[in-house]
């Protein structure tokens, strides 16, 4: 402890000189005075467990002050680490460096590699700006990629093709000359001139087949599926498509039943029926050898309130009419062949560029009492001949 306030209390004692200075209250006064002192010092456990706190404190070594980042240049990133010693109290700096990425561990990013991104995003912006560009002359075409900023490909005339003449042995564009000579050709053919071919169905099972297709499908024609019904074409002008619709005279024969879609014949004389899972908008079309197919949406018709309602029977849709089946019927379909309907204007079917005759067939529809485990209705269907 310190001992230096005591003492000078007992030196302030001692240097009296006056006769009968000291009395017992000075003396009492003095004492009480070093009493106090000894009550404010530290008592032993106090002071080991300050020498304690010491000594673990100068075991640490160094203790960290601060972090700061240092200067910084193109390929590596410093740490300034500033820390205290606990033994002498002296200060000290070390430097810390992030090392670089790798494709093996994970790091700081140089300068080049933010460059090198850069440069890459850059080019995938104007990748998405590249043109497709068509060139035709009399005797060739030529497809070619351009790249107006000339930084995508390190080689641009790579992205040029020159597409192949058309051959006996491969498909390819029709020069000038050559197209001269078809057209000459065509106009000396008379325009009703074309090839014809004989279909007949036929079924098994109730899956209906068409005999003789595979040349007719070779060379490029289609099915189409037709009804033998009554229909009324409605009107309503190209530029105002929210004018009222008009109504044309009532036609009984062969119509197209929706287009090259409805229907799909295999090879081997197959028929499968499509049915649209999406929209009229948006078709979806999906196919099945199922006869049902042939028809669009066939309704129950009830009659009273549950639970006692009773199926009076099913309402199908044919042609411009809708017919209520409460006991059977029976509709005609046909089958014919033409070329593929254009993608674009008029989606009706030009019966004079048929090239085959129409493979006719029937579809009886029966409503039954007991249910039909195949339909879960009371119907049956069967294709005929």
């Amino acid at each position: 402890m310190d001992i230096t306030t005591l003492t000078s209390l007992i030196n302030t004692f001692r240097a009296e000189t006056k006769q009968d200075s000291i009395t017992p209250d000075s003396l009492g006064q003095l004492l009480q005075k070093i009493v106090n002192v000894l009550e404010q010092a530290s008592d032993t456990a106090t002071l080991q467990l300050i020498v304690q706190w010491k000594n673990l404190i100068t075991a640490i070594g160094s203790v960290l002050k601060s972090i700061s980042l240092g200067s910084d240049d193109r390929n590596n990133v410093y740490l300034n680490i500033e820390s205290i010693n606990t033994t002498n109290g002296m200060g000290q700096v070390s430097i810390f460096t992030i090392r670089q990425a790798t494709t093996e561990r994970a790091g700081a990013m140089r300068a080049q590699q933010v460059t090198d991104l850069n440069n890459v995003r850059n080019k995938m912006n104007h990748v998405a700006q590249l043109e497709l560009k068509v060139e035709a002359t009399a005797s060739s075409v030529l497809l070619a990629l351009h790249d107006k900023y000339n930084d995508v490909f390190n080689d641009p005339s790579l992205l040029q093709k020159e597409l192949p003449l058309v051959s006996a042995s491969q498909a390819g564009v029709l020069s000038a000359a050559d197209y001269r000579k078809f057209s000459e050709a065509s106009e000396a053919t008379p325009a009703t001139a074309h090839p014809f071919y004989h279909i007949e169905c036929d079924s098994k099972n109730n899956v209906l087949y068409v005999k003789f297709p595979s040349q007719l499908i070779s060379e490029g024609y289609v099915p189409y599926l037709l009804r033998y019904s009554k229909k009324r074409p409605r009107y309503r002008p190209a530029e105002d498509r929210q004018a009222q619709r008009t109504y044309g005279p009532t036609m009984k024969g062969w119509h197209l039943f929706y287009d090259q879609n409805k229907i799909k014949v295999g090879l081997h004389g197959l028929v499968q029926f499509g049915y649209n899972t999406g929209s009229d908008e948006n078709p979806v079309w999906e196919y099945s050898q199922d006869i049902r197919y042939t028809f669009g949406n066939i309704r129950r018709v009830l009659k009273g309130t549950p639970p006692k309602r009773t199926l009076v029977g099913y309402k199908i849709g044919f042609g411009c009419r809708t017919h209520l089946i409460k006991t059977r019927r029976r509709f005609h379909f046909g089958i014919v062949f033409a070329p593929p309907i254009t993608a674009k204007g008029n989606r009706s079917l030009d019966f004079s560029k048929a090239v085959s005759n129409i493979a006719e067939f029937q579809v009886h529809f029966e409503v039954k009492e007991t249910e039909n485990s195949k339909y879960g209705e009371y119907y049956n269907i069967v294709v005929s001949l």
